[in-house]
């Protein structure tokens, strides 16, 4: 048990801290003990060797007893896992399309968007399509998927290894610092290029 129960710690109410009277407990097995005075919680709490936290607001707030280091633990990879999932809901995925014989010319341009939105803190998605007889020859496919990776012109980190599935060989890149490139997408929540795929498998290229 904490010590110096007599404050507020990181905004949890702990021990004798909790101004409630009366509180519905949570034992250290997770029982719900239901309401009584804030006294024998604490009591409670104090023959186990733990502490009494409040986890919830209210006339009767809900308080539970529990180890305070491991409680403050179990919080904070909480918290890191919601702040996490959040940067990837805010994070823009891409997605660049080409041939195993697409030409260099169009792979310059291609790779050019793609370091656009790379620099923009998006993920872009590369996938090699295949159609017919090229299947049989995706060692050239790789070499081609390797070239464009190559000539985009700013920094990347590889999220995955190269992979096909069925007629598709892709990668997914992200910026080299994502951290950096995610915590500006959370800033701005918008970025200056408009949603974009290209696609050789279509006559019309939609920007």
């Amino acid at each position: 048990m904490l010590k110096n129960n007599n404050r507020k710690n990181n905004r949890l109410f702990i021990n004798s801290n909790i101004r409630a009277a009366k509180v519905r407990c949570i034992d250290q097995n997770n029982n719900n003990i239901g309401v009584i005075l804030k006294s024998q919680a604490l009591s409670m709490a104090e023959a186990v060797n733990l502490d009494l936290i409040q986890v919830s607001e209210g006339d009767i707030p809900t308080c539970k007893i529990v180890d305070y280091g491991q409680y403050k633990y179990e919080l904070s990879k909480k918290e890191k896992l919601q702040a996490r999932k959040q940067r990837e809901s805010l994070t823009k995925i891409k997605e660049i399309k080409f041939r195993p014989t697409t030409e260099l010319h169009d792979l310059q341009i291609k790779a050019k968007m793609a370091g656009q939105f790379i620099a923009a803190g998006c993920h872009v998605k590369i996938i090699v399509c295949f159609k017919g007889r090229e299947l049989q020859h995706k060692h050239l496919a790789t070499a081609k998927l390797e070239t464009f990776i190559n000539l985009i012109e700013v920094g990347i980190h590889k999220l995955e290894d190269i992979k096909t599935d069925g007629k598709f060989m892709s990668i997914m890149l992200s910026p080299a610092n994502s951290s950096k490139a995610i915590n500006k997408a959370m800033r701005t929540q918008t970025g200056p290029y408009p949603p974009l795929v290209l696609d050789d498998l279509r006559p019309n290229i939609e920007v």
